[in-house]
């Protein structure tokens, strides 16, 4: 059962996640979406939902994302006012683009 905290604590790191890949990270071409952010129970674990359009450049931005995983967690050290600050992991989000190639096919009938 999620607690009043955890629901908190979830939003917060969404917006800190999105402003921080919104303000220091670009990909030229490319729009980067947090989704949504799921925590453990213990709230030290968040996955990190990321869309990412145009579906060609995916694997480079995860992978740049995964590398810049301990750098995005210590900026969000800075501006937490919990502590621990739950481990990041980015994970690819694919029902925007699944979501849109129904659509498409949709279309084409």
């Amino acid at each position: 059962m999620r607690t009043h905290r955890q629901a908190r604590l979830q939003s917060l790191t969404h917006q800190l996640v999105a402003e921080t890949l919104q303000r220091d990270y670009s990909w030229e071409g490319s729009i980067v979406t947090v989704a949504s952010v799921e925590l453990n129970s213990a709230s030290d674990h968040a996955k990190v939902f990321i869309s990412i359009l145009p579906p060609t450049h995916r694997d480079k931005i995860l992978s740049d994302l995964k590398r810049q995983e301990k750098k995005i967690e210590w900026t969000l050290l800075k501006k937490m006012p919990i502590r621990p600050v739950p481990s990041l992991e980015f994970v690819l989000d694919i029902g925007l683009s699944e979501s849109a190639k129904v659509e498409k096919l949709l279309q084409d009938q």
